[in-house]
């Protein structure tokens, strides 16, 4: 059996720097022309392949274009403009893009000849394969051979361009998750109704538990009855998120973390909400708060989502405190959207803040993330989740307080984990309080 290594010693190149060699030796050495004719002819097919190796891939150019923006396991259709500007023909060339958020380098042989003005156009899909961030695709390599493959030239292309993949944002169009919204069939704009407000809508006969300051003395003398004022309320569609990414509230490693499933909850619930046409806005709140101010339309889903692409968890973080503390810049009539861990769940503090939220008419809607189900990171939680209530009683409890729950737990896929707890919703009696 033929020995593998003599096998690869004996390649056409080595062959023809065995011929050179040894013609060019044994030809003067035994004065024989016919070997150093042999010698000669080695060595200058060795040196036209080296000349031409040399000047291989000089005049290459390589443009990238694709989508700067995409999600977390979706394909992008990346397209290479290879062009050639040189005299000498240039077969067989291999070309070698680094899509980073995929697994590995992206080959394509360009069978042709590149020579002239020559141009052509590589497709391909690259997937997203690597957890949200922002990634810089390139470089390009490129490989040629001489027109006898003796030699191989590799030149790398500094073609460099940006690509931001989204968290997850998983299609709840089938779910009922958000109703029909904070006010029946209404989009972003206000709805008028009778309530407190500067705008004066007009007149109506006193009814029990109208303010004094309300009445019209004018005209209770002119009709004989308590008249009082009434002023439009301005009722909003505006979701509002609040999204726990304090250290504690980390379990998991890697992608599957529950921060990762509360940040791609709050991605899906985001999107839907800007689909049914409401106002969002956003409080991340780790070490440091980081607001996205309120708006609504594709434009502003894209800021939301370009921002939710950059979070990590860090610090401790006071997420009741912090929620008590931005809670006025959640409008009247609108839905507070609270995400966090189910283990991070603080009784004391959260009942008075849906009390607050309650009296000024906003819908408290809370996403638990299941993580027990995740891997502990630091030794203090595994006595908070011993301490904890189960998850049975933390939903009761927060229901019996007037809050919609959905609960989110480990599965299969993150998908369906996402499906199966945003569809699903507990609520008590009250938690109809503004039209869901």
């Amino acid at each position: 059996m033929t020995d593998s290594r003599t096998l690869r010693f004996m390649t056409p190149r080595n062959l023809l720097l065995l011929a050179f060699s040894f013609g060019l030796y044994t030809g003067i050495v035994l004065r024989n022309p016919q070997l150093l004719f042999v010698g000669i002819v080695a060595g200058l097919v060795l040196g036209r392949s080296v000349w031409q190796a040399a000047t291989l891939l000089r005049s290459v150019r390589v443009t990238r274009r694709h989508t700067p923006r995409a999600f977390e396991g979706q394909f992008v259709p990346v397209e290479l403009d290879v062009e050639s500007g040189g005299t000498v023909p240039q077969s067989l060339v291999l070309v070698e893009d680094h899509f980073t958020p995929g697994a590995a380098r992206v080959p394509h042989l360009i069978e042709r000849p590149l020579v002239g003005d020559f141009r052509v156009t590589i497709h391909y899909w690259g997937e997203c394969v690597h957890h949200r961030d922002l990634y810089v695709v390139g470089p390009v390599r490129l490989i040629a051979w001489d027109d006898l493959g003796l030699f191989r030239r590799t030149v790398t292309l500094e073609e460099f361009t940006e690509l931001l993949v989204y968290p997850t944002a998983v299609d709840l169009r089938m779910t009922e998750v958000l109703g029909e919204g904070t006010l029946r069939h209404v989009g972003v704009e206000t709805m008028p109704r009778a309530g407190q407000s500067e705008e004066f809508i007009g007149l109506r006969e006193y009814r029990i538990g109208d303010s004094p300051s309300a009445i019209h003395w004018r005209s209770t003398a002119r009709t004989g009855n308590l008249m009082v004022k009434e002023f439009q309320e301005e009722r909003s569609t505006q979701v509002t998120f609040f999204l726990d990414l304090g250290r504690m509230g980390l379990t998991g490693l890697g992608d599957q973390t529950s921060v990762e499933y509360g940040i791609k909850a709050t991605a899906s619930l985001a999107k839907r909400a800007i689909e049914k046409t409401h106002a969002v806005q956003v409080f991340a709140i780790g070490e440091k708060t980081e607001h996205i101010p309120p708006g609504s339309g594709t434009r502003h889903l894209i800021v939301v989502l370009d921002r939710l692409a950059f979070l990590r968890s860090s610090g401790e973080a006071d997420f009741a405190g912090s929620v008590r503390r931005y809670l006025p810049f959640v409008a009247p009539g609108g839905t507070a959207v609270l995400v966090l861990g189910a283990t991070t769940i603080d009784p004391n503090a959260v009942a008075p803040l849906i009390a607050a939220m309650r009296q000024r008419k906003i819908l408290p809607l809370i996403v638990l993330i299941d993580d027990r189900a995740f891997v502990k990171i630091y030794q203090e939680q595994e006595t908070r989740h011993l301490e904890a209530m189960s998850m049975e009683e933390t939903v009761e409890f927060l229901t019996l307080l007037g809050a919609r729950v959905h609960v989110v737990t480990k599965a299969r896929t993150l998908e369906q984990a996402l499906v199966q707890g945003l569809d699903r919703s507990y609520f008590g009696n009250d938690a109809e309080l503004v039209g869901f």
